[in-house]
């Protein structure tokens, strides 16, 4: 798991093993660790409950028959849609923050009218 975790922080540019084990609260208390880490830790998670979702490198699931349905909510719903095999998340998702930008600003939605 180490090394899952290696992965994904380098995805992520932070250090989610640190942030997962050693830091304090005030440190992981900022949406842009935290929510990356709770992904990183609700696949680890599922790994721990489901077994090895995956071989190095490849995408989640290593097989659809280990997922029929999957759900969240909030930041949740990344963690199932990379379970359900929608998104990898040895990816860089255009929404993973890094510790120096923090999470994009969506533009503002049309005025009707």
């Amino acid at each position: 798991m180490a090394e899952t975790f290696s992965s994904w922080s380098e995805v992520t540019g932070l250090d989610l093993v640190r942030y997962g084990t050693t830091a304090d609260a005030d440190e992981i208390r900022d949406t842009a660790v935290a929510q990356p880490l709770l992904v990183s830790a609700g696949l680890a998670a599922a790994t721990a409950l489901l077994g090895p979702l995956t071989a190095p490198g490849a995408p989640l699931p290593a097989s659809p028959s280990l997922v029929d349905a999957t759900a969240g909510h909030s930041v949740g719903e990344f963690t199932a849609a990379a379970l359900a095999g929608v998104l990898s998340p040895r990816t860089r998702w255009p929404w993973w923050p890094s510790a120096a930008v923090g999470w994009p600003t969506p533009p503002p939605a049309p005025r009707p009218g």
